[in-house]
């Protein structure tokens, strides 16, 4: 039997944090780009992963 690793909740939120972080310098690469509508939904997806 393996022993499961439970990382804290704050570990878990801070991974959110930053996965929307990238996300978000992802999307605003996309509008310089002019690809709004690409930037907008990797947006949107960005927001879902902070709440």
């Amino acid at each position: 039997m393996s022993k499961r690793i439970v990382a804290p909740k704050n570990w878990v939120r801070q991974a959110h944090v930053d996965a929307a972080r990238q996300a978000a310098k992802i999307a605003v690469t996309f509008y310089r780009c002019g690809k709004r509508e690409v930037a907008s939904q990797i947006w949107a997806v960005s927001m879902v992963e902070l709440v």
